[in-house]
């Protein structure tokens, strides 16, 4: 919290959604889990997603991290989204800005990994008013005062995370990865993260070609010592696995819509 003349400003950091490809509760599943989600006892799990919240006096701006969410134009009012930082062009994380696009004629900036395969060639051959940039790793760039440095990540298409530090504190946002590269672990331990919040879709037995188990991640957290660590994009089977299973300590699990730190 800063203040800036004589209002205080005010950034938070939120994980709008935290589930993999697959929402949760899964159509036509049955499970404990999904029952628990359909009841209201258990938050449901939408496509991962994060979100930079600013409150200036009584105008409050975002910036998004992914738009795979489809109800954007129903979730923040019109002009208040200052921008939108992508990690890859895979659909569960931009095809929020499909039907965005062709809403308005404020340009707004989308800040983009290099990449010319999947939806890439369909935003940018008609991007309405999205106005992409790109981004390249280890060169930050600044959105409202908040030091947004991009890192890569390992995913079978160019993927970044995005380490955000303003007013000394420092969170990273790894979402879609498995491991992590030396150069991005190399640049991690030389900062202090105070929240990392990582990529793990699978229970420990499982595993995929692009994102973290929960031993891999564990791995991550061992390596990275951040003060706190956030579990994200979450499948399903992983959900059903924890719902008998503790996690180990001190790994927690973000849930959609969740406060994760004010800066």
């Amino acid at each position: 919290m800063t203040k800036t003349g004589y209002m205080i400003k005010t950034v938070q950091f939120f994980t709008v959604g935290t589930g993999a490809v697959h929402p949760i509760p899964s159509w036509g599943c049955g499970c404990a889990v999904c029952a628990e989600v359909r009841d209201g006892t258990k938050p449901a799990r939408t496509p991962a997603s994060a979100m930079v919240k600013i409150t200036e006096g009584d105008t409050v701006k975002h910036i998004l991290v992914d738009a795979g969410q489809m109800d954007i134009m129903q979730s923040y009012p019109r002009n208040s989204i200052l921008a939108i930082v992508l990690t890859h062009y895979h659909a569960d994380h931009v095809q929020g800005l499909l039907p965005l696009r062709w809403h308005g004629d404020t340009p707004l900036s989308v800040m983009a990994v290099d990449d010319t395969h999947s939806f890439v060639s369909e935003l940018h051959g008609s991007p309405g008013m999205l106005d992409f940039t790109t981004v390249h790793p280890f060169e930050p760039f600044d959105w409202a005062g908040i030091a947004f440095t991009p890192v890569p990540l390992q995913h079978p298409m160019p993927t970044l995370g995005y380490v955000m530090t303003y007013n000394l504190t420092t969170v990273a946002y790894l979402c879609d990865t498995k491991g992590l590269p030396p150069q991005t672990v190399a640049y991690l331990k030389s900062t202090h993260i105070d929240h990392l919040i990582l990529d793990c879709t699978h229970a420990p037995t499982a595993s995929s070609e692009g994102h973290c188990n929960l031993n891999e991640a564990y791995k991550i957290y061992q390596s990275i010592k951040p003060d706190n660590m956030y579990l994200t994009h979450i499948e399903h089977d992983f959900d059903v696995w924890m719902h008998t299973h503790p996690l180990p300590s001190p790994l927690q699990v973000a849930q959609d819509n969740q406060h994760i730190c004010t800066f």
